[in-house]
């Protein structure tokens, strides 16, 4: 929902492909998790409080607005904002699954029953007109804040 650069070519490219998505890293490195209050701070252990940089890149008051905006529609409709987070990427007819980490069983329970909330086109459509006129800051490349990878490989594609 916050890095949403795959919508411009690729998505489009899938879709007329014949292609399935399979989205990573649904969470923007914690921020979509609840964990992070209104006044930007990350709990300790978190993806955001441990890695270098990634809360000043990710924790700005305009994504933090953006966030509250979110999580405010989501709980009118009884729900958190990690549960819309899911349900909005899984509402997109070419999304097979999303693959979210867990460092907790906690999370994966979480996570797993985020994924029972169906939401209606209608509605998919309003949350992405939350997300179009408030765009998150800093979203750019996002390769992942696990620190797997640090930049993009350089290394041609294999055939």
């Amino acid at each position: 929902m916050m890095t949403r650069a795959a919508e411009t070519e690729m998505i489009p490219a899938c879709r007329e492909l014949g292609m399935s998505v399979i989205p990573y890293l649904p969470l923007s490195a914690g921020m979509l998790s609840g964990k992070v209050n209104a006044t930007g701070a990350a709990p300790d252990g978190t993806r955001l409080s441990i890695e270098t940089g990634m809360g000043d890149r990710w924790i700005t008051p305009k994504n933090l607005e953006l966030v509250r905006l979110l999580d405010e529609w989501a709980n009118e409709r009884g729900h958190t904002v990690l549960e819309l987070a899911f349900a909005w990427l899984l509402a997109e007819p070419i999304v097979a699954t999303v693959i979210a980490g867990a460092s907790s069983p906690a999370q994966i329970e979480s996570n797993a029953k985020a994924a029972d909330w169906r939401i209606t086109p209608e509605e998919r459509t309003e949350v992405t007109d939350i997300l179009d006129a408030n765009p998150a800051e800093n979203a750019g490349d996002y390769y992942s804040a696990a620190a797997y990878f640090r930049e993009p490989t350089q290394e041609a594609p294999k055939s």
